[in-house]
């Protein structure tokens, strides 16, 4: 038997969670069983790492954001490839490679959902509501992401399938020199730290995490903020410190490759978001055993049970996000108790194999659907997500 050709449409292959998990599936996808290749419609700082798969990248740049000749290019690219399945990520991938997808007759075609994001241009939604016609189904890393689908899309709850997204728990499980590690970066070892993991545009909400900080700084003079990450707005955000006063004790690493490293030096994580669908910031700190404080958004409180395993603010409310991080800083045995449950949780629910055969098992039952004609609910109703 023939290995299935699946082509993975993405944006772009610089460092961002959709990408990271894409780089999962790729290092951990059947190898015998599927023929994976990757399209990019951008380049970026991970395009080594997916070239380190051994899975074929090809980068497919367009001219303009709304560059239709990609349809095209991409349909030449699929006929070539004799594609049996493609899957797609992100909205100019996930429209330009579905309706690609349909013009070159690929039997299968799947979008990935990432995000409940209500702030999406009207032309993405109406485009995205006629791919679906001939969609097989949309993979969701959030049950709060199918019901976004749902609502705004009109696609029925039994073409959604619910897909957590996996964490490398090895990579997070090697302990380092914390005093080593804050010297590196310029904190005095008596510092608390509380860090923020994200890409700096406006959706991540970082200005309410800088607003928070200088807040508790009034009330915890030995503190230092960092921001992990790159973006359009660093400038502004870098202003912003600047203007709240507390430039003196807010760190701007930009982007780095060292993130479970550096993430272990915080003494509370912060996920200031005002759209999310699965951050995987937030899941690798607990992971690490770090008490978590995040935006009651998107599919958050699917990760972060408040009082359970974290605390959950409403998002962009300054006063509740700093006085939720004092507290933790303040209160080291809630802090410890919530950590120690947050990483019991992760681990149970987010390894990478598991995500990785629930995309095997859907890709498996669509192929199968179309010789056997197995039903599409048989799909979500063996594939359900973990429970808490």
């Amino acid at each position: 038997m023939r290995k299935i050709n699946i082509l993975q449409i993405i944006n772009s292959i610089e460092h961002g969670g959709t990408e990271i998990q894409l780089l999962y599936l790729l290092r951990n996808i059947n190898r015998q069983k599927y023929n994976v290749m990757v399209c990019a419609l951008g380049s970026g700082t991970l395009e080594k790492d997916f070239r380190e798969t051994n899975v074929p990248v090809k980068v497919i740049k367009s001219n303009f954001h709304y560059d239709i000749t990609l349809i095209f290019r991409l349909v030449r690219f699929m006929q070539h490839h004799k594609i049996d399945i493609v899957h797609t990520y992100l909205s100019l991938a996930d429209i330009f490679g579905r309706f690609a997808a349909k013009i070159a007759g690929v039997p299968i075609i799947i979008s990935g959902c990432r995000s409940a994001n209500t702030q999406q241009k009207k032309i993405s939604m109406y485009l995205m509501r006629i791919a679906n016609k001939f969609t097989d189904i949309v993979i969701s890393n959030s049950n709060a992401g199918k019901e976004f689908v749902i609502n705004t899309q009109k696609l029925k709850a039994n073409k959604i399938s619910v897909v957590y997204n996996g964490i490398d728990f090895e990579k997070y499980s090697k302990t380092i020199n914390i005093d080593a590690k804050k010297r590196e970066i310029g904190i005095e070892s008596n510092n608390f730290v509380v860090g923020t993991v994200a890409r700096l545009d406006p959706l991540k909400g970082v200005n309410y995490f800088l607003e928070a900080a200088s807040k508790v700084a009034q009330s915890i003079p030995n503190i230092v903020f960092i921001v992990v990450g790159e973006g359009p707005q660093r400038l502004k955000l870098e202003e912003l410190s600047r203007r709240l006063g507390i430039v003196s004790k807010t760190i701007f690493t930009g982007y780095r490759k060292d993130v479970a490293e550096l993430a272990q030096i915080f003494d509370v994580s912060v996920l200031s978001s005002v759209v999310e669908g699965m951050p995987n910031a937030i899941i690798e700190s607990m992971a690490l055993g770090k008490p978590v404080v995040a935006s009651n958004v998107g599919g958050v409180p699917e990760i972060v049970k408040n009082g359970q395993n974290g605390i959950l603010v409403p998002p962009g409310d300054v006063e509740s996000l700093a006085n939720a991080i004092i507290r933790l800083l303040l209160d080291k045995r809630l802090a410890y108790h919530l950590s120690q449950e947050a990483k019991q949780y992760v681990e149970k629910c987010y390894p990478i194999d598991l995500m990785v055969k629930k995309v095997e098992n859907v890709y498996d039952a669509l192929i199968a659907s179309k010789i056997r004609g197995v039903h599409m609910s048989d799909i979500i109703r063996n594939n359900g997500v973990c429970k808490q």
